[in-house]
């Protein structure tokens, strides 16, 4: 049997340490134990054992009271996005759910009860977490990740274990720790929440969900870990090239996970800064898979074994995986070729497109758009034109010069013709979410009137 506190403080912790800071506000051991007793106090009588109460509640010492309550009450949290609200009526109907940990006016769907921890008066300092079975969830998240639609993926104790350990090993466990991912997100909730609390350091929230305020406390040397999402990192490099933010020290370690962190934000933001970023390749559903500090192949993580099937798709098999199957190996989606040292990511099996007969991958055109000079970021997708299926670009651009017809020819130099994207949309900025990849539903809907796309078929 586990018991679920063993993730959020280190036995050795004194009760009045430090253990999360949020301007202009520190919060010690005792303070947020504090919080989260009141919470379980006003749950208790709302549900009952090992019922689902959903979490929807940004970082900071009120997620901490509505997670940890909820384990002292003997609940399981739900963990959502509290900036897309219309999850919520998805999330309960899915889940039975009838209670909701939540702060904020905006009213909630019908038969849901709000409790907010923002309005409780002070609990006990001390509160009992039941053990759990070691293969009973111990939280959920909401995500469409891997599969494309909208799925409650379990978490045990025994899974966020070997992350929290495997993610303090690789970065020398560190003690301040600055996110920029949402703790709704799996991999913000294991690198900027249970890492530092476990390892006896502090979730540093001063910078907020700001690059430049991130920037501004590693730079006074008080942040050991920065975790980000790869837009996060472009905002990085635009701030160091025009002077922002002071330069900085080694001293202090950077990380990337969600999306595929280009080969031009890494390589410039390690000449500006002087230090490299660690990638982390995984999913919700399977956490960690792979690391790398530098370009080239991901490395597997040692508690990880893989397979590459027929198809070429990555299968993985570990203690973090969510979903078991026969042999116990889970296929991600993505497909990959194996190289000396690990494997290089060739794009996910459901950007694989058939046009005319002929098979591509989305991933690999894209790369090649990436490549040409100009292009600071892109994705491609196939548009549906009188029923037919062709490639189309959407390009951010580095400056007003770039045209399309110079990305389709740089393409063209490294692609075959048919894999040559037949309409070059140049935008502003491509739309990110939350998670930091591209949002494909918004691309769609920013495709010109079928004029323009006649149009810009040359340009």
């Amino acid at each position: 049997m586990a018991n679920p506190k063993k993730l959020i403080f280190n036995p050795s912790r004194s009760s009045d340490a430090v253990a999360m800071v949020d301007e202009p506000q520190s919060y010690t051991v005792d303070e947020l134990t504090a919080k989260a007793a009141a919470t379980a106090t006003a749950l208790s009588p709302l549900v009952r054992q090992g019922e689902r109460v959903i979490v929807s509640i940004h970082n900071g010492p009120d997620f901490f009271a509505g997670l940890v309550g909820c384990w002292a009450a003997a609940a399981v949290p739900v963990v959502l996005d509290p900036m897309v609200r219309s999850e919520l009526s998805y999330a309960a109907e899915m889940t039975g759910a009838k209670t909701v940990i939540y702060s904020g006016e905006a009213g909630l769907p019908c038969g849901l009860t709000a409790v907010d921890p923002k309005t409780l008066p002070e609990g006990l300092p001390e509160i009992t977490i039941p053990e759990v079975a070691d293969d009973a969830p111990i939280l959920y998240l909401f995500t469409s990740g891997s599969t494309g639609k909208p799925t409650l993926v379990p978490k045990t104790f025994r899974q966020i274990e070997v992350e929290v350990d495997f993610i303090a090993g690789l970065f020398e466990r560190p003690m301040q720790v600055a996110g920029l991912v949402p703790w709704c997100h799996i991999w913000g909730l294991l690198s900027t929440f249970f890492v530092p609390l476990k390892t006896g350091g502090v979730c540093d929230l001063r910078g907020g969900i700001s690059a430049r305020g991130v920037l501004e406390h590693v730079a006074e040397g008080t942040v050991d870990l920065v975790v980000a999402v790869p837009v996060y990192y472009q905002a990085m490099v635009r701030l160091m090239e025009e002077g922002v933010v002071p330069p900085f020290g080694a001293r202090c370690r950077f990380a990337s996970s969600s999306a595929p962190l280009s080969p031009e934000i890494r390589q410039r933001f390690k000449a500006l800064s002087g230090v490299s970023i660690t990638d982390i390749f995984g999913s919700t559903e399977t956490g960690g898979i792979a690391y790398r500090h530098e370009d080239g192949p991901w490395r597997i993580q040692p508690h990880v074994a893989t397979q590459i099937d027929a198809e070429g798709r990555l299968r993985v098999k570990s203690d973090s995986v969510s979903f078991q199957t026969d042999d116990g190996y889970f296929a991600i989606g993505d497909m990959v070729e194996e190289v000396e040292g690990g494997f290089v990511l060739l794009g996910r099996q459901d950007d694989v497109v058939k046009i005319g007969g002929r098979r591509m991958a989305l991933g690999e055109i894209t790369r090649a758009v990436e490549s040409c000079p100009g292009v600071f970021r892109a994705a491609v997708l196939t548009e549906n034109i009188a029923g037919t299926l062709r490639l189309t670009a959407f390009v951010e651009p580095k400056d007003e010069t770039l045209t399309g017809k110079a990305v389709k020819s740089h393409v063209r130099t490294l692609l075959a013709d048919h894999k040559v994207p037949r309409t070059v949309h140049l935008v502003a900025s491509l739309p990110i979410m939350p998670s930091g990849k591209i949002d494909r539903r918004k691309l769609l809907e920013m495709i010109p009137d079928s004029a323009s796309k006649r149009a810009g078929k040359d340009g």
